[in-house]
C-alpha cells in the first residue's frame, strides 16, 4: 500500500502501540492484519468509536479506534474485573481512556525518530450502522485486528486531513 507522504513505520506503530495498550490494560490478545484503503476491504459495523485529533508537522488528520459491541463489552470486562451485558454512558469512558492510551504509546515512539505531536480531546461516538467519515479527499487507512477468542474484529482507521 503506498500512501504520499507517509512513512510505514508511522503506520505500525499505531497497529503495534494498540496490541500492547490491550494486552496491558485489557489482558487481551490481539493480531492485526494488512492495512488496506478504505473502501478496499471488510471494514466492521462498529458500535463505539474513539476518535482523537492529530496534528504534526509531517501529519494532520485523525485516528479513530472502532469496535463492535461485544469485543467492547469483552474489553472493559477484562479492564475493570466485571462482566457487562451492554454499552452504557458509564463505559462510553473507556473507549477515550483506550485512544489515549494508545496515543500515549505512539507519542513516545515516534517521537523517538522525529515526530512531534499535538492532539485534541478524544470525543465518543456511539450507535447502531456509526462511521467517522472525514470531509477530506486524502486516503484513509484502516488496520483491521483480530482477536485469539472471537471472531468479531476492530479496527483503527488513521484519517488524512
Amino acid at each position: 500500500m503506498t500512501v504520499p507522504n507517509i512513512d510505514e513505520k508511522f503506520i505500525s506503530t499505531f497497529a503495534d502501540a494498540t496490541k500492547e495498550t490491550l494486552a496491558v490494560q485489557c489482558a487481551y490478545k490481539v493480531k492485526y492484519g494488512k492495512p488496506f484503503l478504505r473502501g478496499k476491504g471488510k471494514a466492521i459495523v462498529p458500535a463505539i468509536i474513539g476518535v482523537i485529533g492529530i496534528s504534526s508537522p509531517s501529519f494532520s488528520g485523525s485516528i479513530s479506534v472502532a469496535f463492535t459491541e461485544k469485543i467492547f463489552l469483552e474489553l472493559m470486562g477484562n479492564m475493570l474485573g466485571e462482566p457487562f451485558a451492554e454499552i452504557t454512558e458509564e463505559l462510553e469512558d473507556g473507549v477515550g481512556e483506550l485512544i489515549n492510551i494508545i496515543f500515549g504509546v505512539v507519542k513516545k515512539t515516534l517521537s523517538q525518530i522525529g515526530y512531534q505531536f499535538h492532539r485534541a480531546i478524544p470525543s465518543v461516538i456511539r450507535g447502531n450502522n456509526i462511521s467517522v467519515h472525514s470531509v477530506s479527499t486524502k486516503p484513509v487507512i484502516i488496520i483491521p485486528f483480530f482477536s485469539e477468542t472471537s471472531p468479531d474484529t476492530f479496527q483503527i482507521e488513521i484519517v488524512f486531513e
